[in-house]
């Protein structure tokens, strides 16, 4: 029996998406982005500090109360630091299990999965000097097949287009994604990333040099280019294109990489197959966010079941690092069948915030009927409730809720409370006993948590119009009653009032900061916003 702690996270510019998780006799008790706490986006090159407390606080534990700290990467020169962190901020060090970088993905997607057997494949910019994995995992656990080594990489090619097109490196590939749907894949990238009838190969001449200078002693900042002039030339542009700057071959560049990715992923996913005869597919790593990639993947006709982890980022690596840990001392497993792994708060704890605040006369108590009426007359609601999602994308407990059948709500989330482009499109939440109506779902797909698309049924973009995206797709969370029954209730009250039980969920952020954490957080957001009505647990608030 034992006490574990996950981590990811580092002392190097390159690290990022650190979080904290917890297994304690085998059992998933918590697991949090330290993004969400510090309210520094990404985290970049920090440790986990306090989400390692929260989680500390949420089982009333103390550090050495913790018999291993399981980190994910093996490079000895940052264990040493880890061991110096611990002793220095925590006064106590437990032992510390090092893991390999992609091992941990793999880890985080197979357990999870439920399947007891099942191809995996992590992709990522690169950890521990690796890039892509291809592992087969069954009873006997997980075994590596194949890997592509750094600058081999997906997330390196995607990453690359992401800057040179005008956007940033290691934060706005989602933007491409979003912005591809509008294009044509009209310019061949075989020059970048090559493409046979077994793998892909990146061409290493689109990367700056001095990044490819393994002795130099400077490492490139995410305010100079990581991409070469050969690059430049490939696309056929004189410079960078600027963010602000979306012209139609700005577009077409970015539907290009983004159909380019789509056959490299498909190359590996036929490999795998034809290897192992397996119809079970996981996947993790910061490019398995890339959800129009996976609907790619999942539309392949060998393709029976596929689940990608939801927090694919490196921070699932603190879940698959507490999970690798777990196995090697022979723990039975025991997970939680959804990603509310956060923390949370008492409506005793709000209900003293909001006197503080002087804005407890005005609350009233939650009413799904109420709040489905308020939505049905294009109001927007925020919800914070339950305990905070593991992963990037908000599932209904820290959520902003809109009306999608709306034809201009879209524009009013974008420009009155998220502040963000308006070409980014917005999910829809469905109960799974509705979902088949209006989305061409595939049986064995795991659609609950938003990292797989799917098209939309005939006449559903004219009838949700604010829900669908410009090549008539949606990133749906498809939502089982019990595992989130406000959100359930609300979609259920709504649908009798509109005939269509379905909803826009966001996250609960406005552009460029992390998704709200705590009591304060929401109210400072939802008053600095153009967000009607705020649901704190039991109570409404509104302005």
């Amino acid at each position: 029996m034992s006490s574990i702690l996950g981590i990811s996270g580092g002392f190097i510019p390159r690290a990022q998406n650190s979080a904290a998780c917890l297994i304690i006799n085998g059992k998933l008790e918590f697991a949090q982005e330290e993004e969400r706490i510090n309210r520094i986006k990404n985290s970049r090159g920090l440790m986990p500090t306090n989400a390692i407390k929260e989680a500390l606080n949420f089982k009333k534990l103390k550090i050495n109360n913790i018999d291993f700290v399981a980190y994910s990467s093996k490079n000895l020169k940052l264990i040493n630091k880890i061991k110096s962190y611990f002793n220095f901020t925590f006064g106590y060090c437990p032992k510390i299990i090092p893991i390999d970088h992609h091992t941990c993905h793999a880890y985080s997607a197979f357990y999870p999965s439920g399947f007891t057997k099942a191809n995996i494949i992590t992709a990522d910019f690169s950890g521990d000097g690796v890039s892509t994995t291809i592992n087969l995992g069954d009873k006997n656990g997980i075994k590596r097949i194949k890997e592509f080594k750094k600058p081999n990489s997906l997330g390196i090619f995607y990453g690359l287009i992401t800057q040179a097109i005008g956007f940033d490196l290691d934060n706005d590939e989602y933007k491409v994604m979003g912005l591809s749907s509008y294009g044509n894949p009209k310019y061949n990238f075989d020059k970048i990333l090559k493409i046979d009838k077994n793998f892909y190969k990146l061409n290493k001449k689109i990367i700056n040099s001095q990044e490819l200078n393994k002795s130099s002693s400077l490492n490139l900042s995410r305010q100079e280019p990581f991409y070469s002039n050969f690059l430049l030339k490939t696309l056929g542009i004189k410079k960078r294109i600027l963010n602000n700057i979306n012209t139609k071959k700005k577009i077409d560049l970015a539907a290009s990489a983004q159909y380019q990715l789509n056959l490299a992923a498909e190359s590996l996913f036929k490999w795998t197959y034809k290897k192992t005869k397996i119809n079970n597919f996981c996947l993790a790593g910061g490019v398995a966010l890339n959800c129009t990639m996976n609907k790619h993947l999942s539309n392949l006709d060998f393709v029976n079941n596929f689940y990608v982890q939801p927090a694919s980022s490196d921070a699932g690596n603190a879940l698959g690092a507490a999970i690798y840990a777990a196995k090697k001392l022979k723990e039975k497993l025991i997970f939680r069948d959804n990603v509310y792994l956060g923390n949370s708060f008492k409506n005793s704890q709000i209900k003293k915030i909001l006197k503080n605040n002087n804005l407890y006369k005005s609350v009233k108590k939650f009413d799904k009927k109420y709040i489905a009426k308020l939505l049905a007359n294009s109001k927007v609601v925020a919800i914070f409730q339950g305990s905070h999602e593991f992963g990037p994308r908000a599932l209904g407990n820290r959520s902003i809720l809109a009306n999608p059948k709306n034809r201009n709500m879209k524009n009013i989330l974008n420009k009155k409370i998220k502040y963000r482009e308006n070409f980014r499109p917005f999910a829809p939440v469905v109960l799974k006993q509705h979902a088949s109506k209006y989305f061409k779902i595939k049986k064995g797909i795991d659609y609950s948590s938003m990292t797989v698309t799917c098209d939309v049924k005939k006449d559903v973009k004219r009838i949700l119009p604010s829900c669908v995206h410009f090549d008539n797709t949606s990133r749906v969370q498809v939502l089982e009653h019990n595992k989130n029954k406000k959100i359930g209730d609300i979609l259920i009250e709504f649908g009798k009032l509109t005939g269509d039980p379905v909803l826009i969920n966001t996250s609960f952020n406005i552009n460029k900061e992390p998704n709200v954490n705590t009591i304060e957080n929401a109210i400072s957001t939802f008053f600095s916003s153009g967000i009607d009505y705020l649901i704190l647990e039991d109570y409404i608030l509104s302005k």
